[in-house]
């Protein structure tokens, strides 16, 4: 009945919350144990998932620093399953919440921690410079959508959460919820290849380019055809698929097809993550990231089925 995942990182979450050795369930009490529909365990190759709720496991969500001391601690879902204010912490007080640690200091995220995954194979986006931290709470307030959902602020400076599994960009899918605070930029907002190869293995999910959202894959900087938006400051889901099942390589923006590209095989070497590419430096993104899903597999059967869970969430369109 559990197989889809819920109880996985049971016994991690009495470790981490000191309880005693004997082990009970009980109903679901703010964040320790799970609460929805981990939808992400209902598709096969889910290679790592980063958010702002719970759609895995049920495992912290994020590693929170407070600037006015570099202390750091884990943050879990609300009662929600959600970050906000409310959401329990380990490491902090006897029954903290986030807004308790922070008070009127700012929060950094330090990790966004992979849902889909537990233990070792967990492959979290990390961050270990505290400059190069996007940004979760300002001076005591969350930063939110408009719909009152958390997010985090990457300062078009330096930030980047980043992790350096390679991925085929073959047979890989990503989705994107994010928002730009500028109306043209020179980023990338989701990279999971990159040049340093050869050939080069670009999957840059989307590149904001000047006045346009444009999909960078495989070899080529501006590929044949290549798949481009005009670019705004408003709040959008991006996917990118390559896969057998597809045939190529298409992007959508808010569920709308973008076009298509030849689909590519290759793996990369450099770091990749989120808000910029391989560096902290290199082509950093202005803008605000609510949730990151990534799949080692073509998931164009299943894109309006994820794609609706995640709009469904974060009410992005129509």
């Amino acid at each position: 009945e559990f197989a889809d995942g819920t109880f996985r990182e049971y016994n991690r979450k009495l470790r981490d919350s000191n309880q005693p050795s004997s082990l009970h369930f009980e109903p679901f009490d703010g964040g320790l144990r799970y609460k929805g529909d981990p939808f992400i365990h209902s598709y096969q190759g889910c290679a790592a998932a980063y958010s702002v709720r719970t759609v895995g496991f049920g495992g912290p969500l994020m590693r929170v620093r407070r600037n006015s001391d570099d202390e750091e601690v884990d943050v879990r879902g609300d009662a929600n399953g959600d970050v906000s204010l409310s959401s329990p912490i380990i490491g902090g007080s006897e029954n903290e919440t986030l807004g308790g640690y922070i008070g009127t200091a700012s929060g950094f995220c330090s990790i966004w921690y992979d849902q889909s995954n537990t233990g070792a194979f967990q492959n979290n986006a990390v961050q270990g410079t505290a400059a190069s931290q996007p940004m979760l709470v300002s001076g005591g307030s969350l930063i939110t959508d408009a719909n009152g959902k958390a997010r985090l602020n990457f300062d078009g400076s330096n930030d980047l959460l980043a992790f350096t599994d390679g991925y085929n960009i073959g047979n890989l899918s990503s989705f994107l919820v994010s928002q730009s605070n500028v109306a043209s930029q020179t980023s990338i907002q989701l990279s999971l290849g990159g040049d340093g190869t050869t050939p080069d293995r670009r999957w840059y999910a989307p590149f904001y380019d000047g006045a346009n959202f444009k999909f960078r894959y495989a070899t080529d900087s501006y590929p044949s055809g290549t798949i481009t938006a005009t670019s705004d400051t408003d709040m959008h889901l991006f996917t990118a698929i390559a896969g057998e099942t597809q045939g190529n390589f298409t992007a959508f923006m808010d569920s709308d097809s973008l076009g298509s590209t030849t689909r590519a095989e290759g793996v990369t070497s450099d770091t990749v993550g989120i808000g910029g590419f391989a560096s902290a430096s290199a082509l950093p993104f202005n803008g605000k990231v609510s949730e990151v899903l990534i799949f080692n597999s073509d998931q164009s059967p299943n894109r309006s089925v994820i794609e609706g869970n995640i709009n469904s969430f974060f009410n992005i369109y129509s």
